[in-house]
């Protein structure tokens, strides 16, 4: 029933990823949150030691699935750009109608992004 899931990820230092976090976001309200279709947001902060700093978003409801990569350099995103295509493929046979893929930069600047992200929540009372 958490609105709102964060998991970092802890990594050898031998790994490809050198940073991998996670921010959920389940938009299902009341009785849609036990067995309505899916509506959520997922962003994946990652830094790799190929393509450097990605932020990845990904919001699904219900068939429908948009996805933004985003990355610092370039050359990133020519590389995520050219994969693009297999990634549409991909979520098509996970059953997600003409999914939409697009590529951006970005400032590699994490609190930024985040804060963004929590911009959802303006106005809610938190109880700790």
């Amino acid at each position: 029933e958490q609105a709102y899931t964060f998991l970092e990820l802890p990594l050898p230092p031998e790994s490809p990823l050198r940073h991998v976090q996670m921010h959920y976001f389940d938009e299902r309200r009341g009785g849609a949150k036990r067995g309505g279709p899916p509506q959520a947001t997922v962003a994946f902060d990652l830094d790799t030691t190929q393509l450097g700093p990605l932020w990845i978003t990904l919001q699904v409801h219900g068939q429908r699935c948009q996805c933004t990569l985003r990355a610092a350099t370039g050359e990133a995103r020519a590389a995520l750009e050219a994969q693009s295509a297999e990634l549409a493929t991909s979520l098509s046979q996970a059953g997600y109608a003409n999914p939409q893929i697009t590529t951006a930069s970005w400032d590699g600047d994490r609190l930024r992004a985040a804060a963004a992200l929590m911009a959802r929540f303006q106005g809610l009372a938190l109880r700790v």
